[in-house]
């Protein structure tokens, strides 16, 4: 059962808002339709839960524009969780037929694949590092299948700091977050609970996805799910250890930085990041709305996959809002980055930032 009857209250103040936080929607503000404003989206579960109206189609719709991203809760004075509402709506949505398409689409790409991008993701792990000694790290099934190299940047990134990374086993699994965001909870927790089985025997799991550090984090609590490992944040981890950064020369880029929603908002992490990038690059542009008030690339709540047109004019308009021509936009989160990449702004992750920082050091210092 949906716990979306916990959310009564929230759902109360939100529905009859005056609309305060219209502006903070990425969605919204991409598509420009009244009906994906964070007030109207609450408005239709609100209605769907006093039996006023029923979750049809077009309520369902309203319910899966969005990004996931926080924003309008954080300008919220309740702190209206309106995309937690939104997350537990879908779940009614699947299980009254009414979630879009797509939905079924990944199911089906789950059960035959176990991640959404139907890769065998062992295969993939093993062109990206055969490394069997070091820390276990779980680099994402999104850099794994669509952007090796940023998984492969983060294994050099990180050996530039001393920390020494081997892949997982479990890599050849998702880490599951795709079917949380869709409502598809049964799968969710049997997804989890294999997963966990899988790291049961780890006590620790370096992960540089933000995504995935959410879903282990939060998502598998909230279905009653626990790993044994400790998650670790990769960024937290190489930023404690900044002292292999000493007297080293920053590489002379151009670069503006932008808070990724999962790994700023939801994880907290704003110094670490900006500690590891000022290192790398020396000086870096602070996006205009940074922080707290990050804007949202477009790549989270599987938005892309819901509405592909919508994510895409999400980044084109934060890279505009990052003021980024002549600038590269560099973030912290693998989603992120590919919404950027596909708007065709030039964006970096990262770890990627710091292993060409390392092997530019490297090879100044003679060792590369």
């Amino acid at each position: 059962m949906s716990p979306l009857p916990d959310h009564r209250r929230a759902v109360a103040y939100c529905s009859t808002c005056q609309k305060l936080c219209a502006f903070t929607c990425p969605v919204s503000g991409a598509t420009g339709h009244e009906a994906h404003t964070p007030t109207s989206k609450v408005d239709a579960v609100h209605q769907h839960l006093t039996g006023a109206r029923s979750l049809d189609e077009h309520a369902a719709a309203a319910i899966y524009a969005c990004a996931g991203c926080g924003r309008c809760t954080a300008h919220c004075r309740h702190e209206s969780p309106v995309g937690a509402v939104l997350f537990e709506a879908r779940v009614e949505a699947v299980e009254e037929g009414e979630a879009p398409r797509s939905i079924d689409r990944l199911r089906a790409q789950f059960a035959l694949a176990g991640n959404p991008h139907g890769a065998d993701l062992a295969a993939c792990a093993r062109a990206v590092s055969r490394e069997t000694e070091g820390r276990a790290f779980f680099p994402g099934c999104t850099a794994l299948a669509r952007e090796p190299s940023m998984a492969r940047a983060a294994i050099d990134a990180a050996a530039g700091f001393g920390v020494r990374l081997a892949l997982a086993a479990a890599c050849r699994r998702c880490c599951g977050y795709p079917l949380w965001a869709a409502g598809l909870r049964p799968e969710f927790i049997e997804h989890a609970r294999a997963f966990a089985r899988e790291v049961d025997g780890l006590g620790e799991l370096v992960v540089s996805d933000p995504g995935c550090a959410v879903a282990m984090t939060r998502a598998y609590r909230e279905v009653g799910v626990e790993l044994r490992p400790k998650v670790v944040l990769l960024v937290d981890l190489l930023a404690d250890r900044l002292e292999y950064a000493f007297g080293r020369a920053p590489l002379p880029w151009n670069v503006v930085w932008h808070d990724a929603c999962q790994l700023g908002r939801v994880l907290g992490r704003y110094e670490g990041p900006r500690r590891l990038l000022r290192a790398a690059v020396g000086d870096f542009a602070e996006a205009p709305e940074h922080r707290e008030d990050g804007g949202c690339s477009g790549g989270g709540g599987l938005l892309p996959l819901t509405m592909p047109e919508a994510s895409r004019e999400i980044a084109r308009r934060q890279a505009i809002a990052l003021d980024a021509p002549g600038r590269r936009v560099v973030t912290g989160c693998p989603s992120a980055c590919r919404s950027f990449r596909r708007a065709g702004v030039d964006a970096l992750d990262l770890f990627t930032v710091l292993a060409r920082w390392v092997a530019a050091r490297d090879e100044d210092d003679g060792t590369g």
